[in-house]
């Protein structure tokens, strides 16, 4: 009978593409991927075996050594083959979550193994009963009467796939969920396909085009994988994480943060960052170890470990190791780095009780945890009230956002040219009902990162505006307010036509408004950002280059932006009496003076420091030598007393 083996050879191509493709981009890490990468190997070898079984007997003439050995081809597709289902149910298990209670739960285990161990032993005994295949002395190959029954046993490790599946749909996308399923009755369609048409070798292509399919779906690469470190990314930590805690399976995780990454991006190119990265994702690997361990790129600096042992000590050991692997000097083209790190160990679900926590947790883990350079574990400070306050940030915004808790405070600016205080800068501060007060350092970088920065940003506006409209803002001696403005905020797409509608709103001048920036606010997106300040200042608001001497101070940039006053960051003041300080804020004084620039020194809080500024002739002092930061009542009260004498 001549037998067509063309869906074979597609098979076999697509098979050694798939797994060619898994190695290259690095997809073999985790026990999803491993068993993943087996059950593919496991198929091409089932359809090399199937083709070879088929072509053998047409350049072979039939002799006792080529009966043999065709029975041994014959044998290893039928191992290989009937090895596919208990494979694919495994995958199933792993990528629902349900790996580590497959492990720990004898019923499972049995339900897999007992139909797993039926088909391997027929296949066993086979050799000496000949009951599920037999090749004639002619090289012809026959079936069995017990072959049937191999087929049924695999046909239920396979229904024990779509329980799975099933089961844990919650698990997976809609279109996951269909493409896990469709590979059993795809399988099912070619075993009956091939049965009524014995000619057609179709069975395995049945199975392979769902292969296919899962990768293309699931196993995509380029969606789990950060192809600079090698590392699975964020979305697979979040999928992974979301698996665990729909099942309800004890994990554990190691967060790590390279504390001073900023520095090690800024003097290296990319490609010697990603290959530090990659280096460092191998290390902890090696200490981790790849049972049950799967190491994530949360983001460029930003790692984790997932860990679904559950052994207490060995944990804590894997978590001090990675410190010991972080405290090692790191040769980075031939320059000796030290690291500074953040190392925390969290457990769900005791330490971190849901998924919403956990996640809150990663977003926000460099404000949550503090100490550097030793291991963190979470277990004891869980508990404490500002541990709950930093992992409930997003909630505490929120509450403070729908029920108002937000307050304005102002800080007086003392103009030294005209001896007294003439503007402010606008604060805001949030004190919640259950944490007392917050700090801005803590909830504005939250803010900004969950994107509650833009309804802030519209309270603080419109308070401003609204006090200036209704305090007498003129009679005070008041000239203008300075109103901060994230880099979030100096890219939103409509920001000039919002805060003007909103100065039509209360009829505030916008000579009495000044922005507050940050130089590196125009790396973000530098078209919307240059059309938002342009339009601003067209319509007549000044800005402020906030926190100048901080970071890389571009004078370019301070040339080329419509900047009214430049503001000295403290630490110009904290390290004034320094020889060398003292030389570089004279210069860049009178640098910016000669360019027509304001100088505003802010963090004064000694006379002698307020004395040096001034015979400096800077124009505006801020800071705590004349007020702290002042809710908006005692704010009027001060400036009454300082400006009217009290009237």
């Amino acid at each position: 009978m001549n037998r067509i083996i063309a869906f074979d050879v597609c098979s076999a191509a697509i098979l050694l593409f798939l797994i060619l493709s898994l190695y290259i981009r690095h997809v073999t890490r985790g026990i999803t991927n491993k068993i993943f990468l087996v059950l593919l190997f496991t198929v091409f070898v089932s359809a090399l075996s199937s083709i070879t079984s088929t072509i053998y007997p047409y350049y072979n003439v039939a002799t006792d050594t080529n009966v043999e050995i065709l029975y041994i081809i014959t044998y290893i597709y039928f191992i290989s083959r009937n090895l596919t289902a208990p494979l694919f149910v495994l995958f199933t298990i792993a990528a629902s979550g349900s790996w580590h209670k497959f492990k720990t739960k004898k019923s499972m285990m049995l339900g897999w193994g007992i139909p797993v161990l039926v088909v391997i032993s027929s296949l066993l005994l086979n050799p000496f009963l000949h009951n599920v295949f037999f090749i004639s002395s002619d090289m012809q190959y026959h079936r069995g009467s017990y072959i049937l029954v191999v087929y049924i046993n695999s046909f239920i490790v396979l229904l024990q796939a779509i329980f799975v599946v099933v089961k844990h749909k919650a698990v997976f996308s809609q279109v996951k969920y269909y493409a896990m399923l469709a590979l059993v009755p795809l399988s099912l369609a070619g075993v009956i396909f091939q049965m009524i048409f014995p000619n057609i070798l179709f069975e395995i292509f049945c199975t392979a085009f769902p292969m296919l399919l899962i990768t293309l779906v699931i196993q995509k690469p380029e969606d789990i994988i950060n192809m600079a470190t090698g590392s699975l990314n964020y979305y697979a930590f979040t999928d992974e994480i979301k698996k665990n805690t729909i099942v309800n399976n004890p994990c554990s995780i190691i967060y790590i943060s390279i504390h001073n990454f900023d520095g090690i991006q800024k003097q290296f190119r990319e490609s010697v960052v990603n290959e530090f990265q990659y280096n460092l994702i191998k290390k902890f690997y090696s200490v981790a170890g790849e049972d049950e361990t799967d190491v994530y790129t949360i983001n460029d600096g930003f790692y984790a470990i997932i860990s679904l042992k559950n052994n207490e000590d060995k944990l804590k050991l894997m978590a001090e190791n990675v410190s010991l692997v972080l405290k090692e000097h790191i040769l980075i083209e031939n320059i000796e780095f030290s690291i500074d790190s953040k190392i925390c160990l969290a457990n769900y679900p005791e330490d971190l009780t849901d998924y919403k926590t956990l996640i809150n947790f990663t977003l926000h883990f460099e404000n949550i945890i503090s100490k550097v350079n030793e291991v963190v574990f979470l277990a004891d400070i869980a508990s404490s009230k500002d541990f709950l306050m930093r992992t409930n940030l997003d909630d505490i915004i929120q509450n403070a956002i729908t029920k108002k808790k937000f307050q304005m405070y102002y800080q007086p600016i003392y103009n030294i040219q005209k001896k007294k205080f003439t503007s402010a800068e606008a604060l805001i501060r949030l004190i919640d009902d259950d944490y007392g007060f917050v700090s801005p350092g803590l909830f504005i970088p939250a803010a900004e990162i969950s994107g509650a920065i833009h309804q802030i940003g519209d309270f603080v506006f419109e308070d401003v505006c609204r006090f200036i409209s209704r305090c007498d803002f003129e009679k005070l001696g008041m000239e203008y307010i300075e109103i901060n403005l994230s880099v979030a905020q100096t890219v939103e797409f409509n920001l000039a036509e919002k805060i003007q509608a909103i100065m039509k709103q209360y009829n505030v001048s916008p000579e009495k408004i000044n922005l507050e920036i940050t130089e590196t606010a125009a790396d973000f997106n530098p078209e919307v950002f240059d059309r938002n300040i342009g339009q601003l200042s067209e319509a007549g608001l000044k800005f402020s280059l906030d926190d100048y001497g901080t970071g890389y101070s571009n004078i370019q940039r301070v040339v080329s932006l419509p900047l009214s006053i430049i503001k000295f960051d403290k630490s110009f003041v904290d390290e004034y009496l320094e020889e060398k300080m003292n030389i570089v804020i004279r210069e860049n004084v009178s640098m910016l003076k000669k360019i027509e620039k304001y100088i505003l020194v802010e963090g004064i809080e000694k006379e002698e420091e307020f004395k040096f500024f001034q015979n400096l002739d800077v124009n505006y002092i801020q800071g705590f030598y004349f007020s702290k930061p002042l809710p908006e009542s005692e704010f009027i009260r001060f400036i009454k007393e300082k400006n009217l004498g009290g009237q």
